[in-house]
């Protein structure tokens, strides 16, 4: 995070706003909380953003749902890790008897995603699905520039721009990672 002047932070969500063609009632700043990791040892905290009706709330869910739609289409393709439904694989534990079974942890995985490489990895998705997307490529930059770049938390008095990884607690985090993932993990077995 890094310190940032009030105006500043103010005068370019307003100039995104002006961009995406959204209209602003005001501009609410989402506040910082830390959650203790409890399940791992020693205890970590994790730091997440909070904040019904911040600034982020509608570019967010407008980004939100480009993004879904383009895991719906990736799912729906079949070549996938990522995991919308997990019936289908509760099912087959349950039917072929399986009794154990072995899971991964990504240590610091939203922190450690660089935004720049995310926001390549995005790009190319615009290419792949602009025919889902329905909206112009300049439109998708400005929403991908808002959304990872313009996350600025509320703490006390101070206002902070939060400048590594993928912001904690916003609607497309884990949306985010999913895709950024599947991106890789498409080119590895290409």
């Amino acid at each position: 995070l890094s310190n940032f002047n009030n105006n500043i932070a103010i005068k370019k969500i307003l100039a995104f706003y002006k961009r995406l063609k959204i209209k602003i009632s005001n501009i609410q700043f989402p506040y910082l909380i830390i959650s203790p990791k409890f399940h791992k040892i020693p205890v970590k905290f994790r730091t997440i953003t909070c904040g019904s009706n911040t600034y982020l709330t509608k570019p967010g869910t407008i980004f939100s749902n480009y993004l879904n739609k383009i895991i719906n289409y990736i799912t729906k393709e079949g070549f996938s890790c990522i995991i919308t439904n997990n019936q289908p694989i509760l099912d087959f534990i349950k039917h072929n008897k399986i009794n154990s079974i072995a899971t991964f942890d990504f240590q610091d995985l939203f922190n450690s995603i660089p935004l720049s490489k995310l926001k390549d990895v995005l790009l190319n998705y615009y290419h792949d699905f602009k025919n889902i997307l329905c909206c112009d490529f300049d439109y998708w930059e400005i929403l991908i520039n808002f959304c990872l770049f313009s996350n600025y938390l509320y703490n006390g008095r101070d206002i902070f721009l939060q400048i590594n990884g993928i912001p904690q607690g916003s609607n497309y985090s884990s949306l985010l990672a999913n895709l950024f993932l599947h991106y890789y993990e498409k080119k590895l077995c290409s």
